[in-house]
């Protein structure tokens, strides 16, 4: 059994509103609703609030930027050699084939 109340008319600020402009889709309002907390929760984060909703993300992120910066300066740690090693034996293998070209009697 379902009881509900469907209002006529509403008396708002000095304003009649229709019943019709009072109805809510609760399916649209449950998914504004979860959107806005998502946009909410990425703002803090970017905005590095210290909350405890929003910490473990700012720690994640600045551990994340910090690993990519220190790969990106070639400094290495065990957790930026991979990255460090990868690239620099690219770079390596670029030169390579640009010697190569210059000097065939490399290839070999």
């Amino acid at each position: 059994m379902e009881v509900s109340i469907e209002p006529k008319a509403a008396y708002l600020d000095g304003k009649v509103v229709e019943g019709k402009d009072l109805k809510i889709d609760l399916e649209e309002f449950k998914n504004s609703l979860a959107q806005a907390h998502m946009e909410a929760l990425n703002l803090a984060v970017n905005a590095a609030i210290p909350t405890p909703e929003v910490l473990n993300n700012v720690i994640a992120k600045a551990h994340m930027e910090a690993l990519a910066l220190a790969a990106s300066a070639g400094i290495l740690t065990p957790e930026t050699a991979p990255t460090v090693i990868s690239r620099a034996y690219a770079a390596a293998l670029n030169l390579y084939e640009k010697m190569k070209k210059v000097k065939p009697e490399l290839a070999g």
